[in-house]
């Protein structure tokens, strides 16, 4: 099912359905004054949260459902590459934002594009999907309230309770 979405005024509150200024808020001390990459970006809901706080962001996004919601409701994401990752090469960028496959080999490719000495924040913590990398190491984890009673649509099931989330954030070392 396709969600529509009707709010031109503030899309970043009103879409997809996650809280992208709690994350914002709890990471800024990351963001501030640098160059944010989100590969996955979905709608830039997240990015856009960002644009105060970063220097500049770009994101990456392959499906195309997610810039017909975009062209919809008329938000402006002029930010987003549309493209397949692994066709039109990584962003370059200081942190790079990732929303984790459960695929371990896509995301070893992932980040086996990266520059070394880059800090990757990884969006699918809960999963702790990066454990086993040999090529980065764990920076920080840090905590934060997550409340959906902000999000937009409270029929959707949601993978994650309301209260507390984490964040992991590594560096990539070779």
């Amino acid at each position: 099912m396709v969600m529509m979405y009707t709010n031109k005024s503030n899309p970043v509150l009103k879409f997809p359905h996650r809280s992208a200024l709690q994350l914002t808020n709890a990471i800024k001390p990351y963001i501030e004054g640098k160059v944010i990459c989100d590969l996955g970006c979905a709608c830039g809901d997240l990015l856009y949260s960002m644009k105060g706080t970063a220097k500049d962001i770009v994101g990456v996004e392959r499906n195309l459902e997610h810039k017909k919601q975009i062209n919809f409701v008329g938000a402006d994401r002029d930010f987003i590459i549309w493209g397949d990752l692994f066709e039109i090469g990584v962003p370059p960028a200081d942190i790079y934002f990732l929303w984790i496959s459960s695929d371990i080999e896509y995301n070893k490719r992932v980040i086996d594009m990266l520059d070394s000495n880059k800090l990757i924040i990884d969006a699918a913590s809960r999963l702790d999907l990066f454990k086993d990398f040999k090529n980065i190491n764990l920076v920080d984890i840090i905590e934060y309230e997550y409340d959906e009673t902000n999000c937009y649509d409270d029929t959707v099931d949601y993978f994650e309770p309301i209260g507390t989330r984490k964040i992991r954030i590594y560096r990539k070392i070779i």
